[in-house]
């Protein structure tokens, strides 16, 4: 299950990296603009099977009719999206995954942290022991880990995040899609 739970969040972790390779280093304002640069497609982006794209709110619309958009107005949904993080954004959350890489420089490809949390918060609270989260990790691998072990392994990534005067992360269970989370 570990290895489907990675496999899983590839096409995210592949995602990132294509787009700061096209994109002269720079993370995406917004992870909309992995779908609408034709790096991800919407359904990438739900990995739970109880989740819908009909739920998760991109700027003026949902995930599941971002697709039948035309292109103009997925570049506005984008764009809105994007303006609508305030600013000193730490994580912002689209569909089942939580984006962390903001202010993470590129050239910083050594150090194991995190760009994005594999996590749903729509889980219900009886099955949550089984959920496995994935992190995506700044040098391309991901990390899969059991609910026991992620509090131990956020308080870890938050010690290297300070040791690189980068923001703390807060539990992505406390980041939702109209509730980025804001560094202090």
């Amino acid at each position: 299950m570990t290895a489907r739970a990675s496999s899983q969040a590839l096409p995210v972790q592949t995602a990132l990296q294509i787009y700061v390779g096209n994109n002269a280093g720079q993370w995406p304002a917004h992870a909309s603009y992995l779908i609408i640069n034709g790096y991800l497609s919407s359904s990438d982006l739900l990995n739970a099977s109880h989740i819908s794209g009909s739920n998760v709110p991109v700027a003026d619309t949902t995930l599941n009719d971002f697709d039948t958009l035309t292109t103009e107005r997925q570049k506005a949904v984008v764009q809105a999206a994007a303006a609508a993080l305030p600013k000193g954004v730490v994580a912002h959350r689209l569909g089942d995954y939580v984006f962390t890489y903001h202010n993470i420089p590129r050239a910083d490809m050594t150090q194991p942290v995190w760009l994005f949390i594999r996590w749903s918060n729509d889980i219900p609270i009886s099955t949550i022991h089984n959920q496995q989260i994935v992190v995506g990790l700044l040098n391309g691998t991901t990390k899969v880990y059991s609910p026991g072990q992620f509090a131990s392994e956020l308080v870890n990534q938050n010690r290297l995040r300070a040791s690189l005067k980068l923001p703390a992360l807060p539990h992505p269970k406390d980041v939702t899609h109209t509730q980025p989370a804001v560094g202090e």
